[in-house]
């Protein structure tokens, strides 16, 4: 593994046909970037993931979203004693708290409450996704195709980039905005610490898009959520899962 992903990561390139499946999803970010497009982002990202702020922002909000959502949500199925979607709640909680780590702020109010709210841009990142894993089940010729006429799956896809967009850009908006109106000692306050502010402060000097580009600050932050929001949350409901058999057995 550390001579794929660290000694010889040059070796493995993702090759032209990965890139154009997912380019539509995931753009110019680290998922889908190769060369010194990729090792720019990792380096980056990697400083600012590494940094006390960020661990700490890590903690006060994971403590905050349990306290304030996850618990409460879990105690009122338990008091009624109805079923639930559990993979659904901790998809919640994790996109919740990675939009709160990326742009310091939730999706939507309480998006993580006993009524379920709809979240346009969680279920777009869904659709999205179910796009992409189509588009591995079926001849390339056959999804561009689609892609062309705009009907079928591909369609589906365009719909989901749009609100994505729309998500991001207007976050990405309010952030230079609010960049715009604060002094340099408030950026360096710990409780606004977010990805998207940190890096445009980060490379706001360099002669590297990043933090320039509207569109390739979206990439490398839509590629960030994706990477967070849904793997965390599996291995959780794992985890939990062999819990409950375990406690099941130990009865």
């Amino acid at each position: 593994m550390n001579h794929i992903l660290c000694k010889r990561f040059d070796n493995y390139d993702k090759g032209p046909e990965y890139r154009e499946l997912f380019l539509d999803a995931l753009g110019d970010g680290i998922l889908n970037a190769v060369g010194h497009s990729w090792k720019g982002q990792r380096k980056v990202l990697m400083a600012l993931m590494n940094s006390s702020k960020f661990v700490r922002r890590v903690e006060k909000n994971v403590s905050q979203k349990l306290e304030q959502s996850l618990v409460p949500v879990l105690e009122h199925f338990a008091k009624v004693d109805a079923e639930f979607d559990l993979q659904d709640v901790l998809q919640r909680f994790t996109y919740d708290n990675m939009c709160n780590l990326v742009f310091g702020v939730d999706p939507i109010p309480n998006s993580l409450s006993i009524d379920f709210p709809h979240v346009a841009s969680k279920e777009a990142f869904t659709q999205a996704e179910k796009v992409l894993e189509y588009r591995h089940l079926v001849p390339m010729s056959f999804w561009k195709l689609q892609k062309w006429l705009q009907i079928g799956e591909e369609k589906k896809m365009i719909k989901a980039q749009e609100i994505l967009d729309e998500f991001m850009y207007n976050c990405i908006s309010l952030k230079r905005e609010r960049l715009r109106n604060k002094s340099e000692a408030d950026h360096d306050e710990e409780d606004e610490f977010n990805l998207s502010t940190a890096l445009m402060v980060e490379m706001e000097d360099e002669a590297s898009a990043i933090g320039k580009s509207d569109k390739f600050l979206s990439d490398v932050l839509i590629n960030v959520l994706a990477a967070g929001k849904d793997t965390i949350a599996v291995v959780s409901l794992v985890k939990n899962g062999l819990k409950v058999k375990v406690k099941k057995r130990a009865a």
